[in-house]
């Protein structure tokens, strides 16, 4: 955060991030939030050290020169040229996997790379011979993801395909709010339902799925006290109900499901899916790989968060108090100044 700070010190949040504030909120507000979303890059380990003498250009070039760095957009351009100069349908995989234990830490991370992911396909322009899934498994605890929300709907233009999973549609609406998890799912023409037990869960799929209409007969019978007032009459009424009902969601046992197909003759049918049998092949790469140094690295940290905290504790009030104040008065600067640079933005 210091580093940060400095970078940004002549910039209109410089004041937002700033380290002399102790008695302003906002700022330690910023700064708790800024750590826990990026808690993850402390147990990042670095291929190459970039030159703090070289500039950025420099730095950048080095980096792509590197046998050991990665590019999406790169990766993506060399889909389209294994499919247009060679021919080969060769499966390409990139997995990006967390353990339980790491998963607090990792998400973010995985977040931050499925973002990258996502804009750098969207960056190549439109195809319609590409095809390059992204497949997510509780997409839910990815958190929000600005550009799938923004591109779910342009995405197949690009050659995007989505294979979503989660275990609550209510998951998504959290995150994602009522009207954009709406139109999210919506982009999915292909569903696969499984057992659900919430009551309003079942009731918007059932909604989604549709209703059917049909002729209900009904059979009256009349008696008089005379023969002649005797008499049976029939009625039709049309009636709509829903093509499934919410109980037989929640009535599917192990491995049922409905699944919803886009080709309108055969629009739904319920099958039972069963396991496919792991292949039984070497292991080509192990699924994580242990750090031996990752546990000096959180002892580094430790010791480093306890030194922190024994200088700000060690700090006089008095000069804390001088602190808050010259950071107030810069704040009222660089509001000014804000409102100064947007005028003449818009004259």
């Amino acid at each position: 955060m210091a580093s940060l700070s400095e970078k940004l010190k002549d910039t209109s949040v410089g004041s937002l991030i700033s380290s002399s504030s102790d008695n302003n909120a906002a700022p330690h507000n910023i700064r708790i939030n800024t750590l826990l979303a990026t808690e993850w890059l402390e147990f990042i380990e670095d291929i190459d050290q970039p030159n703090p003498e070289a500039n950025l250009e420099t730095n950048l070039k080095t980096n792509k020169d590197n046998s050991n760095s990665f590019c999406f957009h790169d990766w993506f351009n060399g889909l389209d040229s294994v499919n247009i100069k060679d021919g080969r349908k060769d499966d390409q995989w990139i997995f990006i996997a967390c353990d339980g234990g790491d998963s607090k830490i990792l998400l973010p991370f995985i977040s931050v790379l499925t973002d990258i992911a996502l804009n750098a396909l969207i960056s190549l322009g439109t195809n319609q011979d590409r095809r390059v899934w992204f497949v997510f498994d509780e997409l839910a605890k990815l958190k929000y993801l600005p550009a799938l929300q923004e591109n779910i709907t342009l995405l197949r233009k690009y050659g995007g395909c989505i294979l979503a999973a989660t275990q609550s549609l209510n998951q998504l609406f959290s995150i994602y709010g009522r009207n954009s998890g709406n139109v999210m799912l919506s982009q999915f023409n292909t569903n696969i339902i499984f057992r659900i037990l919430s009551a309003d869960e079942a009731k918007y799929v059932t909604k989604r799925i549709g209703e059917i209409e049909y002729l209900s007969h009904q059979k009256n019978t009349s008696y008089g006290a005379h023969e002649f007032r005797d008499g049976i009459s029939y009625t039709e009424q049309e009636k709509r109900q829903d093509v499934i009902q919410p109980s037989s969601l929640a009535s599917l046992q192990e491995g049922e499901c409905y699944i919803l197909l886009p080709e309108p003759n055969v629009a739904i049918c319920k099958t039972t899916l069963k396991l496919a049998p792991k292949p039984q092949t070497q292991t080509v790469q192990p699924a994580f790989v242990y750090n031996p140094g990752i546990e000096d690295l959180i002892n580094k940290r430790q010791v480093k968060w306890q030194e922190s905290n024994k200088t700000h504790k060690t700090q006089p009030p008095s000069r804390r108090s001088e602190n808050s104040k010259k950071l107030r008065a810069q704040n009222k600067v660089e509001e000014k100044k804000q409102k100064l640079e947007d005028l003449i933005k818009i004259i």
